[in-house]
């Protein structure tokens, strides 16, 4: 990608990433105050490949197949229905 990082800052970047510590972030702080129902969903949910197709809809996989979300998700490497 051609970006210089030192080692020493990408160690605790990766742990903060794992899927216990992120889990962990989410229990510490809740979105109690959300409006909106979807956004209080458990985002880091059981941590297993491709968990997402026993609970996403055909209607929210079809909205995650298109426009700016589709593009976005193809530039970091998943595929969705177009590709």
């Amino acid at each position: 990608m051609g970006i210089d990082i030192d080692v020493t800052d990408l160690a605790p970047a990766v742990e903060r990433s794992s899927f216990d510590s992120m889990r962990t972030h989410e229990e510490k702080h809740p979105d109690n105050d959300a409006r909106d129902p979807m956004t209080k969903t458990r985002i880091m949910r059981s941590g297993t490949p491709n968990e997402w197709q026993s609970w996403m809809t055909p209607a929210l996989r079809r909205k995650f197949s298109t426009g700016h979300i589709a593009a976005a998700a193809r530039r970091f490497g998943y595929r969705t229905e177009r590709t």
